[in-house]
């Protein structure tokens, strides 16, 4: 779930560990996330790209093929 800025906001300061996530269609994104817990059922993440509408990303587990760290 994609939360987006306000128009004219600027991104939030990603903080927390690094992290790639593969979801089972393939596609990936990358960010920062202060509170991943595997055992979870999900987690939010600010995406790496600032250059996005993007304020940050809810990562629901069950979507979730593999997270790398780093």
């Amino acid at each position: 779930m994609f939360f987006l800025l306000a128009p004219g906001a600027k991104p939030p300061v990603a903080e927390g560990a690094k992290l790639r996530v593969t979801f089972y269609d393939e596609r990936q994104v990358a960010g920062f996330t202060p509170a991943y817990r595997p055992a979870d059922n999900g987690f939010f993440m600010f995406p790496a790209d600032t250059r996005t509408n993007t304020a940050r990303i809810y990562i629901y587990r069950g979507a979730v093929k593999n997270i790398a760290r780093g």
